[in-house]
């Protein structure tokens, strides 16, 4: 399971009052491993996890050596503690982007494509039913998936509903709006 930078980030962040010092080499770590993002973004998904296995791997077994180091230094009480406390539960979670150059660094893009859900949460407290919601955020899921791939949705579901029917079971994830996307750039829909 990926867990996300971000998050992390935040939690040093609303820190920096409480101990400076550790606050400003902890974002300078997360600077570094977004500068790394932001310089590979545009590359293939192999380029991508070769450059954060030689660049940001090694930057990230220095923070988890530096967070056991200094951990037992903390007041539990702190916020900072907490900080440490979040990152050193998460730490191996939060370095799975760095095995996979398909993964993003932190939930971002995900986050703010499901914003407006986000938003309405208390108009969608009342769906009818427990199913009825799974439903809805499964939906929810693959429209924001369409999006970030920059396909149409529209196109997208009317496509998947023609062929579910006929679709075999073992073969359903390739409905999938990632894998459907790969499918088209094959066979386009016509």
């Amino acid at each position: 399971m990926l867990c996300c930078m971000a998050h992390v980030r935040r939690y040093f962040l609303e820190s920096e009052k409480n101990d400076p010092e550790r606050v400003a080499y902890a974002l300078n770590v997360f600077a570094k491993l977004y500068d790394i993002e932001r310089e590979i973004k545009d590359k293939p998904s192999q380029e991508r996890k070769k450059a954060r296995q030689e660049l940001s791997k090694p930057i990230w077994t220095h923070f988890g050596e530096w967070l056991e180091e200094n951990a037992g230094m903390l007041n539990e009480k702190s916020t900072i503690h907490k900080a440490f406390a979040y990152a050193m539960k998460r730490y191996k979670r939060l370095s799975v982007y760095m095995e996979n150059g398909d993964l993003n660094i932190d939930n971002n893009p995900i986050e703010g494509s499901i914003r407006g859900n986000a938003l309405g949460r208390k108009n969608f407290m009342f769906f009818g039913s427990y199913d009825g919601a799974q439903r809805s955020a499964m939906l929810d899921s693959f429209m924001a998936t369409c999006k970030m791939l920059g396909i149409n949705p529209i196109v997208w579901m009317v496509d998947v509903l023609k062929k579910i029917n006929k679709q075999p079971a073992g073969q359903i994830q390739e409905l999938l709006p990632h894998r459907w996307k790969k499918m088209q750039e094959i066979e386009p829909v016509l």
